[in-house]
């Protein structure tokens, strides 16, 4: 009783430090739950059973009771693992660790209770059942273990949604596709609420996110393809949901750096012919997270940052007058397919005509040759009076992704959710030629998510979840 006036003072801090940032939108269901049947060692159904599923990570609890048919539920569960205790009278306790939960899934748990004294426990396993009984949505989850370990070109989750069944990908992500759905079939969401680039989401392109999917801050992704109930929010045929990474009781963190480097690297075979060393390239990309408890068993925090670094060169080139031609001096083959020379000054003057170029065109010809001196140029076949200037184009590619959330667990029946995740690029082409040093079709951009939700789990049968979005 004592720390229910705090409770309420975090309560509000939610609602006043994110709800007016925050606009409704279309939500979908990010918990799961866990549905079974206690039995007894013939099979028969054991009524009136205490059923208690607890977190120990972060101090989470809740308790139900069997129904005269031995089930029992609980609605409302964040994904992750927990462990499930059942006793009931004239039985031994039964202990279920490893208990997985997954995010828009139902996990069918039967278990069964031995003849024995109430204070001995047995260690029961805690494989599920392989269908979902109790819910005819067909879904597939990727697993934290399986996003760590499985091999993965960058940091973008998303690809993995792409190994469950029913995914065809059409050789490009982006025209991914599941059970031969339209694209614009495809609803993904972080947290509940969508993550879709509507910009570029068709009828054959719709496998894009606003905000990347960073390995380091999110824990599963659950896609459903066939048979989605209410809790999808009527958002599409095929969910894509991930979950980010939650705080716990004990603080944890990760660093990590991923680097290329051109010096690593042997010169390509274009390079080597014009005479141009290894383009330049360096790829930094780096970063970490950190979460735990601000008040344990209670608010926990969790935060994410990866940035990649990408400046880089490549090889361009442009066509440029021969000196000859800059003085006026034109070589060209006729259609006799022989070589002509004349000189247009001369025959400018011989019109009327000036017979020096003009102030304009030799700032021209001297930016031009100040850029081509001590570099490679090399002829232009059947066009004499030019030659193609080679030279690298510098350019600089910079990500940053960062990613929050906040977890607080009110009541063993109320808890509130809020989660952000930003993209900000700045992409910058500098092009030493033909004398503009300063950024050439470079831009800024910045895409985000962020959510503010709650879950009431008012009984058994019945519950409330809200998410609101911007």
């Amino acid at each position: 009783m004592a720390n229910r006036p705090l409770c309420k003072f975090v309560v509000v801090c939610f609602l006043l430090l994110l709800g007016p940032a925050l606009v409704l939108s279309g939500q979908v269901r990010t918990t799961g739950q866990l549905s079974g049947t206690v039995v007894d060692a013939s099979g028969g159904v054991v009524a009136s059973a205490t059923v208690t599923i607890s977190q120990p990570t972060t101090g989470f609890s809740q308790t139900a009771v069997t129904n005269e048919s031995g089930l029992y539920l609980f609605p409302a569960l964040q994904p992750g693992t927990y462990q499930l205790k059942v006793s009931a009278k004239g039985f031994t306790e039964a202990l279920l660790s490893d208990v997985v939960i997954g995010a828009g899934r139902t996990t069918d748990l039967r278990v069964e209770l031995k003849v024995g004294q109430a204070n001995e426990t047995v260690q029961v396993s805690t494989q599920g059942e392989v269908l979902e009984t109790t819910s005819n949505t067909l879904s597939s989850t990727i697993s934290p273990e399986d996003l760590q370990n499985l091999p993965l070109a960058g940091r973008d989750v998303l690809p993995f949604a792409q190994l469950v069944p029913g995914a065809q990908s059409g050789g490009d992500q982006r025209f991914t596709t599941y059970n031969a759905l339209p694209n614009a079939a495809i609803n993904i969401t972080v947290d509940g609420v969508n993550d879709n680039f509507q910009r570029y989401r068709t009828s054959t392109t719709g496998f894009y996110t606003a905000a990347p999917l960073r390995l380091g801050a999110f824990d599963e992704v659950t896609v459903s393809t066939d048979s989605l109930t209410a809790d999808a929010g009527a958002e599409g045929s095929v969910q894509l949901r991930f979950v980010t990474k939650r705080g716990t009781n004990q603080f944890h963190g990760s660093a990590f750096w991923q680097t290329q480097n051109s010096a690593l690297n042997a010169n390509s075979y274009t390079n080597n012919a014009l005479g141009l060393p290894i383009s330049p390239f360096h790829l930094n990309d780096y970063g970490g997270s950190f979460g735990g408890p601000f008040w344990k068993n209670k608010l926990f925090f969790f935060i994410n940052y990866e940035e990649e670094d990408n400046p880089f060169s490549i090889t361009s080139s442009v066509l440029v007058p021969t000196p000859q031609a800059e003085s006026g001096v034109f070589t060209y083959t006729g259609t006799d397919n022989a070589q002509h020379t004349v000189n247009l000054l001369t025959l400018a003057q011989a019109n009327g005509f000036p017979s020096v170029p003009n102030t304009i065109t030799s700032n021209i010809f001297s930016q031009i040759n100040g850029f081509a001196q001590n570099q490679t140029l090399t002829p232009v076949s059947g066009e004499p009076f030019l030659e193609q200037f080679s030279f690298f184009q510098r350019q600089s590619n910079t990500n940053r992704y960062p990613t929050a959330r906040l977890d607080f667990q009110a009541t063993s029946k109320v808890a509130l959710h809020a989660s952000w995740d930003l993209y900000w690029r700045n992409i910058a082409n500098t092009e030493p030629y033909p004398g503009d040093k300063n950024v050439n079709n470079g831009f800024k951009s910045t895409y985000y998510t962020a959510m503010i939700g709650a879950d009431w789990t008012i009984n058994p049968r019945l519950i409330n979840q809200f998410n609101s979005a911007s």
